[in-house]
């Protein structure tokens, strides 16, 4: 999995090309990454859960460990790289919606062999991955799933094109609109017709 230190500011609109708005108010979070993070540290309440990924040698970093150890999270498989821990810049409108930017940084130097080797030690009945660490490492955690027959839980975050093939054992794939059209390479607005699409491809899916 990823991890950041994020940044939510409140708008009262998205700001469009050439212009500036002001927040009303921001905080940061040092859950790891956002929704999936909450969830890893409100699954660490009722079962044995641990992180898997990379963060800096910095104070963000240190922040986000703190913060999972004291939730309950085993972090003995976190890599500590020397490249920044990664940030996410979240816009958050008043009809929920939100915009999300992202730094990898260290996310991106989680190597394969380690993501692999900690999975082996784990031996874990489920497995929740997203897309903020190298492709190819989250890859091979779904191949690694698939051969051992643990749950693959998939939220293609930030959504690539065309990456059915590679995950298709996803149960389920987690999207929202844009990366459902993302990853099936449409246009199409109706959520019944991406669903089904979807289905084609991977075991179950939350749209």
């Amino acid at each position: 999995r990823s991890c950041a230190c994020g940044r939510i500011s409140a708008m009262s609109s998205r700001p469009l090309g050439r212009n500036t708005r002001r927040t009303s108010r921001s905080a940061r979070c040092d859950n790891g990454d956002g929704i999936t993070g909450t969830i890893m540290m409100s699954a660490a309440r009722i079962i044995s859960t641990a992180f898997v990924g990379a963060v800096g040698r910095d104070s963000a970093g240190r922040r986000i460990e703190e913060t999972l150890t004291g939730a309950g999270v085993n972090i003995d498989y976190i890599s500590r790289v020397e490249a920044p821990t990664g940030r996410a810049y979240v816009q958050l409108t008043p009809d929920g919606e939100n915009s999300i930017t992202v730094m990898a940084l260290a996310n991106h130097q989680l190597l394969l062999e380690d993501a692999v080797a900690a999975l082996e030690r784990l031996e874990p009945s489920l497995v929740l991955a997203q897309l903020e660490v190298p492709k190819e490492v989250t890859i091979a955690v779904a191949k690694w799933c698939h051969e051992r027959k643990v749950r693959f839980v998939f939220n293609p975050s930030p959504a690539q094109t065309r990456m059915g093939a590679t995950i298709s054992n996803a149960d389920p794939l987690i999207v929202n609109h844009a990366e459902a059209q993302a990853i099936l390479g449409t246009g199409s607005d109706d959520p019944s017709s991406l669903a089904r699409q979807l289905a084609d491809h991977f075991n179950s899916v939350v749209l």
